[in-house]
C-alpha cells in the first residue's frame, strides 16, 4: 500500500472526518524528540520525518490557493507550528554535534520533498563555522539555478545567517566568483545573495559591496538590468551619497551603452541635486563614448 493510502481510505469511509489534525503540543513534541532520537541515523531520520509530515499533511489543500507559495516539489503542506517545532527540536543538535549535523542536512537536501529541502536550508545558517567553507560549499552546491525560487531565498537569507555575521569576507568573496561567471543564472544567484549584506542593517562596509559589483556593473549586460537595479535601489536607500559616488565612477571608467542605461533608470531614486549632477556625467560618458566611435 502506498504511502498515506491507508489514512484516506479512512477519510474517505467517514472514520476519520477531518483531513487535517488538531495540533496538540504534547503530542508533536513527542513526535519531534522521537525524531530528533534518530540524528545520527540520517535514513531513519527522513523515515521518521516523513511520517510525522504525512500525520499534519493538509489534505483539503488545492494548488492555486492565495497565500500559498507555488512548487514543483512534492509538498505536504503542514501547519507552520509543526514546521517550527521540529526547528527548535534539531537546532541545539545541530549546534552540538557539527559533523553528525552536516550529514543529516546533506541527507534532507537530497530527500526530494519541499519540506526536508526547507529543514536543510534554514538550520544551515544555525550550523556552527568550523570550518566556514563547509557551510559555503553547501551553499555554492544547492543555490544552483533552477532551484525552486522560494527554497533559494531562505537558503541565501536564512542559510548564510552566521556567515554574514561571522565569516563575511570568505562569504562575500564567494558571491563575487558567482558574479564574475559567465552564466547570467548564477550571476543572478549572487546578486539575490548579495541584498542579504545590504538589507542587514548591522553591516556596515558598504566599500566592500560596491567593490564587488564594480566588474558587473562596468558591462551591465541588459539581461541582469532587473537584478541589478534590486541591489542598486536597496543600496540606495541604505547610503545615497556612497551609491552616487559610486555611480560617478563608474561612468569615468565604463564605456559601455548598458552602464549609462541603467544608471539613468536609477536617476528616480535620488534627490534632485543628485540627478543633476548624474545627468552631467551621463552626457559626459555619452559624448566619451561617441568620440570613441568615430
Amino acid at each position: 500500500m502506498r504511502r498515506g493510502s491507508y489514512r484516506e481510505s479512512l477519510f474517505c469511509s467517514g472514520i476519520l472526518s477531518n483531513p487535517l489534525p488538531a495540533i496538540q503540543l504534547a503530542r508533536l513534541k513527542r513526535q519531534t524528540d522521537d525524531l530528533a532520537a534518530a540524528f545520527t541515523q540520517p535514513e531513519i531520520f527522513l523515515r521518521r520525518l516523513h511520517d510525522l509530515l504525512e500525520f499534519y499533511a493538509d489534505r483539503t489543500y488545492r494548488p492555486g490557493q492565495a497565500g500559498v507559495v507555488t512548487t514543483l516539489l512534492p509538498h505536504y503542506h503542514v501547519p507552520q507550528p509543526v514546521l517550527r517545532q521540529i526547528e527548535a527540536d534539531l537546532r541545539p543538535i545541530i549546534i552540538a554535534h557539527f559533523e553528525q549535523g552536516l550529514a543529516l542536512l546533506d541527507a534532507l537536501w537530497t530527500d526530494t520533498h519541499y519540506e526536508s529541502r526547507l529543514l536543510a536550508a534554514i538550520l544551515l545558517g544555525d550550523a556552527p563555522l568550523a570550518p566556514a567553507e563547509a557551510i559555503i560549499e553547501r551553499i555554492s552546491n544547492w543555490a544552483r539555478p533552477g532551484v525552486e525560487l522560494s527554497l533559494l531565498e531562505v537558503l541565501l537569507t536564512r542559510g548564510s545567517t552566521r556567515l554574514l555575521h561571522e565569516a563575511y569576507s570568505l562569504w562575500l568573496e564567494t558571491i563575487k566568483l558567482w558574479l564574475l561567471s559567465t552564466d547570467r543564472l548564477v550571476q543572478a544567484v549572487g546578486l539575490r545573495a548579495l541584498q542579504t549584506f545590504i538589507s542587514d542593517p548591522t553591516f556596515q562596509d558598504l566599500p566592500a559591496i560596491f567593490n564587488v559589483l564594480s566588474p558587473l556593473l562596468q558591462t551591465a549586460r541588459s539581461d541582469l538590468h532587473p537584478e541589478l537595479l534590486d541591489v542598486l535601489q536597496m543600496l540606495v536607500k541604505r547610503s545615497p551619497s556612497e551609491t552616487a559616488f559610486f555611480l560617478r565612477h563608474m561612468l569615468t571608467i565604463s564605456t559601455e551603452a548598458g552602464t549609462a542605461r541603467l544608471i539613468r533608470k536609477l536617476l528616480p531614486s535620488f534627490s534632485v541635486p543628485t540627478q543633476n549632477s548624474l545627468r552631467d556625467m551621463l552626457q559626459q560618458n555619452a559624448r566619451t563614448r561617441h568620440e570613441r566611435n568615430l
